[in-house]
């Protein structure tokens, strides 16, 4: 297994680039000398959060175990300042304490679109597949870009913040099921979504986040997704969680085959 890392400060942010190849690649000319088969996942993180450290580990862990995956995998971390708003898609209150969201997701969005996402085609080619990863706030973030952004191909929502007021009817109105539900599922047709859950996240106290259990199955049906609960609550394991969502967008095919298979 080839691991190499490289740091940046891109438009303003920090970004880790992973790359995981067989050791029988070369970096430069693509998986078995097919430039496609590249997948690079983007994941939304936290500047100073403890979990980022704790996720990046589980993925060195993993690919240098399990040299077997089907594809060379390139994990582009990028990191926001403020959680809050730069994750969150519009304006809303606050769920707990006095810090509302506030819907700076478009312009998070723009740097994937304007600067990330290129600077990776003249790196890795103009064809590579982008797919995208999030936890908790940033798991929306990653289901509504799906929406938003054709050149993304498929995302893993991890526990993600569906509870969020309006979610539903922004899906409905995205993917046109009101006109035509035999269409329903056309914003995000051919792309590969998972979703999970805690299976105690919809046990709690705030009437705004019981929400979460019905609106994540909701959202597994419009985007035809697959949807797996991992035991407890929204905090637990979760760099395992992350990471399970996505060998999903790199082993879909081989999990699909057998839903037990994690390597």
């Amino acid at each position: 297994m080839v691991q190499t890392l490289e740091r940046m400060i891109l438009s303003g942010k920090k970004c880790e680039i992973y790359e995981y190849f067989h050791v029988n690649v070369n970096r430069n000319n693509g998986y078995a000398g097919v430039e496609s088969e590249k997948k690079v996942i983007l994941v939304g993180c936290g500047e100073g959060s403890e979990e980022n450290t704790g996720f990046i580990s589980r993925i060195h862990e993993y690919y240098s175990q399990n040299e077997d995956h089907a594809c060379p995998v390139i994990i582009v971390c990028f990191y926001v300042k403020n959680w809050n708003d730069d994750f969150s898609p519009w304006r809303e209150k606050a769920v707990f304490g006095n810090e509302d969201f506030g819907g700076k997701g478009e312009e998070t969005l723009s740097f994937l679109r304007e600067s990330l996402m290129p600077f990776l085609c003249g790196k890795y080619g103009p064809d590579v597949p982008f797919y995208i990863a999030g936890y908790s706030l940033s798991g929306l973030f990653s289901l509504w870009s799906l929406f938003e952004c054709d050149e993304i191909k498929g995302c893993a929502a991890c526990s993600p913040s569906v509870w969020f007021d309006g979610w539903r009817e922004y899906c409905t109105k995205k993917t046109g099921m009101e006109e035509d539900k035999a269409s329903c599922e056309k914003s995000a047709s051919g792309k590969t979504v998972y979703l999970s859950l805690g299976d105690k996240e919809a046990f709690s106290k705030n009437e705004r986040l019981n929400k979460v259990d019905e609106n994540i199955r909701f959202t597994a049906d419009i985007t035809k997704g697959f949807l797996e609960y991992n035991p407890g609550g929204h905090f637990k394991d979760v760099p395992d969680r992350l990471l399970k969502g996505i060998i999903f967008l790199t082993e879909k095919d081989r999990i699909l085959e057998n839903p037990d298979y994690y390597g």
